[in-house]
């Protein structure tokens, strides 16, 4: 009797965080999932990201991301952007380039989120993450397919009006 708004709002919290732990628990085991700091540092990792990369978590755990990426992406517009939105505390999502423990790339589609206390301090960034490498490596093999077939091959391009639009040297 005493109380009940309040007993309905911390029920209704109790199972809002039920909910929020379910959906977590269930994207961390299906999905590549990290935790980096501000200074982009490894805090934590799921197995399916360690195991992508073929590290274990502990071999992971404390490192700098930049140990991660080839050298090039650095000066890549997504790794920029990734930088950016870490500094600004914003979320982003792109595709990016690691390395594996091998020296192979290995591509990911990553969602990255701020993650703030109760006051709005920044405390990690957490990415839920999904190896794309397979679906980029068939791209790139298309797009080269395409170029050398447009290098052999005449080919001219025309708007439904039939105005040429373009046309290659050898058309």
């Amino acid at each position: 009797m005493f109380n009940n708004k309040l007993k309905q709002q911390l029920s209704g919290q109790a199972d809002e965080l039920v909910e929020l732990r379910q959906l977590v628990a269930g994207m961390t085991h299906e999905m590549l999932s990290l935790d980096i700091d501000a200074s982009l540092r490894i805090i934590a990792c799921n197995d399916l990201f360690a195991t992508t990369l073929g590290y274990t978590e502990a071999q992971l755990v404390g490192r700098l991301m930049t140990e991660l990426v080839p050298t090039y992406v650095t000066k890549l517009p997504c790794y920029n952007n990734f930088r950016a939105a870490v500094a600004a505390g914003t979320s982003v999502s792109d595709n990016y380039r690691y390395l594996r423990a091998d020296g192979s790339l290995v591509w990911v589609n990553a969602h990255w989120k701020p993650i703030r206390n109760a006051a709005g301090v920044l405390m990690h960034i957490k990415c839920f993450a999904t190896d794309v490498t397979k679906s980029m490596e068939k791209a790139a093999e298309n797009a080269s397919f395409i170029d050398a077939l447009l290098r052999s091959t005449a080919v001219i391009e025309f708007d439904l009006k039939g105005t040429v639009l373009s046309a290659n040297d050898q058309f």
